[in-house]
């Protein structure tokens, strides 16, 4: 089992890391799972080769404004319902080529567990409904016998997964606060992160990265839209020691990413929320 584990999780962070270099505006992308870094990259972009070494970890916002439980009401409907999903995927009647993230109306506004099944049933719906986008598809308006999805989700954004590549669906609640990109958070990452890297066995002719992604793997695991944060850093970063050649804050849902040393200014997707 522990075994399995391991496979699964070089399997996510290779397929996650080739997400954001295409994202970062690469082609060619190639992908290797390793150890202690995570994964070797080569790709190109404008013409040069990038030859990386990858460290990846996840940014989350681990609690709610209010610290009330509606969040972990929440989580556990989440829960259930991606194992539905994941279920119906198996089965074929939700294509596996489809990554979705669902976003919710608003406050405690979420199926009961009695409708769960009934819930992912009509996702299932919608995304035979756009099984053959070439990218990205955010659809607002649901066929009218699905009386839960318009009754609870504001929209369902889905993209088009690379053949053998699968993502776990996201779900993203309007009733649980984002704390936004904390300073402090990142650089408690990153320190943690250095320490450890210095006793990796780095390989020769490729970049040291830490790319820290909020990948939207669980409900709490999304930064938000981009604000201004994160330009001090940089600063901090540029000041001290750091056995990374580049730095990086990815959010996955809001596509955006911050390059955070050596800093660089923010890119952001039009496609973003």
């Amino acid at each position: 089992m522990e075994r399995v584990q391991r496979r699964a999780k070089q399997e996510f962070e290779r397929c996650l890391v080739r997400e954001f270099f295409v994202f970062a505006g690469h082609s060619h992308v190639r992908t290797y799972p390793r150890d202690r870094p995570d994964v070797y990259v080569t790709a190109r972009r404008s013409g040069s080769i990038l030859r990386a070494a990858v460290e990846h970890t996840e940014y989350n916002v681990d609690r709610e404004r209010d610290n009330r439980s509606a969040g972990r009401l929440l989580n556990a409907f989440w829960d259930t319902a991606r194992r539905a999903i994941e279920e119906r995927r198996k089965s074929g009647s939700i294509p596996a080529w489809i990554d979705g993230h669902i976003f919710l109306k608003g406050k405690q506004h979420f199926p009961k567990a009695r409708d769960i099944d009934r819930f992912v049933d009509q996702i299932a719906v919608v995304t035979r409904l756009h099984a053959d986008i070439e990218r990205v598809a955010d659809v607002r308006e649901y066929p009218d016998d699905c009386v839960l999805l318009r009754r609870y989700v504001k929209r369902i954004r889905m993209k088009r997964l690379r053949a053998g590549v699968s993502m776990q669906w996201s779900c993203y609640p309007a009733n649980t606060a984002w704390l936004g990109v904390r300073d402090a958070e990142v650089l408690r990452i990153i320190e943690a992160k250095a320490r450890k890297a210095a006793q990796y066995r780095w390989p020769h002719g490729r970049l040291r990265y830490l790319l820290i992604a909020a990948s939207g793997t669980t409900i709490y695991n999304s930064a938000g839209p981009y604000r201004g944060e994160l330009d001090g850093v940089g600063l901090h970063l540029c000041e001290s020691e750091t056995p990374f050649d580049r730095v990086v804050f990815w959010d996955r849902v809001y596509d955006w990413h911050k390059q955070l040393y050596p800093e660089a200014d923010v890119v952001k997707k039009e496609s973003s929320p």
